[in-house]
């Protein structure tokens, strides 16, 4: 007999337990069985089950997976063919058992539901996942294609946007110039070299580059046959992050100068280069949407996300409408005895999922676009090392820059 199961005595014609009295028990002292945390569950045929906390079941009719090792203990087939033979115990403290939900090793024991649900597919929580959302695409588990480090007479990478061929643009900090690179490292070409540092940049579908320079007030355009334009000027401010939408208007986040007043604020750009919107307060028209806005990012949803400062990703409409905020402690996770989320770059797949790199936790994250949840994608366990650059290429893999100019390409 299997150790869980419960040990019903018979009964009496007087309704009570049938006992014969040991002589030997009155004398011999009784032993104080150990404690065991357990649960009870009810099976369809109506008959009880315990569960353990060390992730033993006396389900003899079901296929069940433990959180505690990876064995998976198979039992004889179930003779009900109306009950799917397989539950699922996960580590968030829920088991899914026969189209029931009952409370597993942390709960009060089981809770069917008033009405008996539609028969679904069960999935395990990815290892990876932080507070996942039941809205984010199921990515599976990262798989690095190839790793390569670009040339030592350039710095660090802080952005990469890849473009067809295994070939990509990548802004190396403290340089005045973009570098094109191969999925191997190799320099392949590089853009004139500006006056000061840049500090972002944006292309759009016909190649065309828009590029922001320290201590510039332009928005600096580069058409692919070498021509240098100016996309705009803002006397004043000083333009940094930059970024393109699939209809081609352009996104530039403004900073004041010293002496300048006003706030910080995001401007949108027409094809035509005429200023359309400029975006820097709250519909209080008094509190600022963003106070450093480094990075800009927008997705096909049309959704703006702008990395502000160091703790915060800000998401408004583009009409300028806040819609959520991730700060510093993510409020919509519980985050008790996790590491702080600070932002570094931003980009999308195509899925819609905003991915944000976290240099100081040494990790890459994915935000679910209702604004709910975080997903750790790549940590320390998959060799992420201070990741800060980041682009996805036309086969949906995710290129990731790190330190000491390693650059992974991760298919996910």
């Amino acid at each position: 007999m299997d150790k869980n199961h419960l040990t019903i005595p018979p009964l009496g014609s007087g309704g009570s337990f049938n006992r014969k009295t040991d002589p030997e028990a009155v004398a011999r002292p009784k032993e104080r069985p150990k404690h065991i945390n357990h649960s009870y569950i009810r099976n369809a045929d109506g008959t009880l089950a315990k569960v353990t906390n060390f992730g033993d079941t006396s389900l003899d009719h079901l296929h069940y997976v433990t959180v505690f090792g990876e064995d998976k203990h198979r039992r004889r087939r179930h003779h009900y063919e109306d009950v799917e033979p397989t539950g699922d115990i996960l580590d968030n403290g829920n088991v899914t058992l026969d189209k029931f939900q009952f409370d597993y090793l942390f709960g009060g024991g089981s809770r069917p539901k008033s009405e008996k649900p539609k028969e679904k597919v069960t999935e395990i929580e990815h290892p990876y996942s932080r507070g996942l959302s039941s809205s984010i695409p199921y990515y599976g588990s990262p798989q690095i294609l190839t790793t390569f480090n670009t040339s030592r007479k350039l710095g660090e990478v802080s952005k990469i946007i890849p473009i067809e061929s295994g070939k990509a643009w990548i802004n190396t900090v403290g340089d005045s110039f973009l570098t094109l690179i191969d999925n191997t490292g190799k320099r392949l070409n590089r853009t004139p070299i500006y006056d000061n540092c840049i500090w972002d940049f944006a292309v759009n579908r016909k190649h065309k580059m828009y590029i922001t320079v320290d201590r510039s007030s332009q928005v600096h355009a580069l058409t692919p046959y070498g021509d240098q334009t100016a996309a705009g000027n803002f006397l004043g401010y000083q333009p940094y992050g930059v970024a393109v939408t699939d209809d081609g208007r352009l996104l530039v986040c403004l900073r004041p100068l010293a002496g300048t007043q006003g706030h910080s604020k995001l401007v949108i750009i027409s094809k035509t280069g005429q200023v359309t919107r400029e975006l820097e307060t709250h519909e209080d028209r008094k509190t600022p949407l963003f106070t450093d806005p480094y990075n800009v990012h927008c997705i096909k949803s049309g959704k703006i996300f702008i990395r502000d400062g160091n703790t915060r990703v800000v998401c408004i409409s583009e009409n300028g409408k806040h819609l959520y905020t991730w700060s510093n402690h993510h409020d919509d996770v519980n985050t008790e005895g996790e590491e702080v989320f600070n932002p570094s770059r931003l980009t999308s797949d195509r899925h819609g999922s905003l991915i944000v790199s976290s240099k100081d936790t040494n990790k890459v994250y994915i935000l679910p676009v209702d604004g709910k949840g975080l997903r750790c994608l790549l940590d320390l366990t998959h060799g992420i090392h201070a990741p800060c650059g980041l682009g996805v290429d036309n086969d949906g893999n995710l290129w990731v820059a790190c330190k000491e100019r390693a650059l992974h390409i991760i298919k996910y």
